[in-house]
């Protein structure tokens, strides 16, 4: 009797060894995604076979490997709220707009490089958290918000527009903001205001380094090098700041 429980148990054993996983999902319920789930569809149940990834669900999702969309598409439309993408130290590069969630609240951005897009890098709606990221040389903004949300721990660099745009209420904090080609590094171009600006490294950009239409607190940002066509080297900064902290400015911030 011992010997038969033994023997079905190696059996059962050997069979769940025999079993491959599923390629869909990690042990953790997150969603793996890369080039060739993108091609194959069925992403959360409803995505077309390739570009854009449509996403119309909350949950969690992580890339698995680089992303390259058509010049024409988007990389991800996302249309449901509370999603969250970590790419995994993975690049998407190429396309219309990196992760397009512009009707989607609390969208969730983490861990890896947006590069080389037509339009935008990210654009999304309210209660966003864009962190840890790169995102570079992209044709429109970097990071476009509208209500509270946060860029956090991010390099955003060289893209055409404005490298971080939010509407109202945005905490940014402990970023590289640098090198815009043809405006501002951080754009607040809404009277509503609200904003926070903690700690950046803001630098080289082609207008002014932070420009804000409503109130906004900043403190222990390093702003350099901003608005070089303008006199004296530029000014840094323009519209309603208020230190909230001593801040490092070459030329003087107000």
């Amino acid at each position: 009797m011992i010997t038969r429980s033994r023997t079905g148990l190696i059996l059962i054993i050997g069979a769940l060894a025999l079993t491959p996983p599923s390629p869909a999902s990690a042990l953790d319920g997150e969603e793996l995604i890369d080039q060739a789930a993108a091609l194959a569809g069925g992403i959360n149940g409803v995505d077309s076979p390739g570009f854009p990834i449509t996403i119309n669900r909350s949950g969690k999702y992580k890339l698995t490997g680089n992303l390259n969309p058509p010049n024409d598409k988007n990389a991800f439309n996302i249309d449901g709220d509370n999603v969250t993408l970590d790419l995994n130290g993975f690049r998407i590069v190429g396309g219309e707009i990196g992760i397009n969630a512009a009707a989607a609240d609390g969208l969730t951005v983490i861990n890896g490089t947006i590069a080389n897009f037509s339009s935008h890098g990210i654009r999304a709606r309210t209660f966003a958290i864009i962190q840890d990221m790169q995102i570079t040389n992209n044709d429109g903004m970097g990071v476009w918000l509208n209500n509270n949300g946060r860029v956090l721990r991010s390099t955003i660099t060289e893209n055409n527009s404005v490298n971080i745009y939010c509407v109202s209420r945005c905490l940014i904090a402990s970023n590289i903001v640098t090198g815009s080609k043809t405006e501002s590094g951080i754009g607040l171009f809404t009277a509503a205001g609200g904003h926070l600006v903690l700690g950046n490294v803001i630098a080289n950009n082609f207008i002014f380094g932070i420009y804000a239409e409503g109130p906004t607190g900043f403190g222990n940002n390093t702003l350099t090098g901003n608005n070089p066509g303008g006199a004296l080297g530029g000014t840094q900064i323009v519209g309603s700041v208020n230190n909230v902290h001593p801040n490092y400015c070459d030329p003087p911030c107000p």
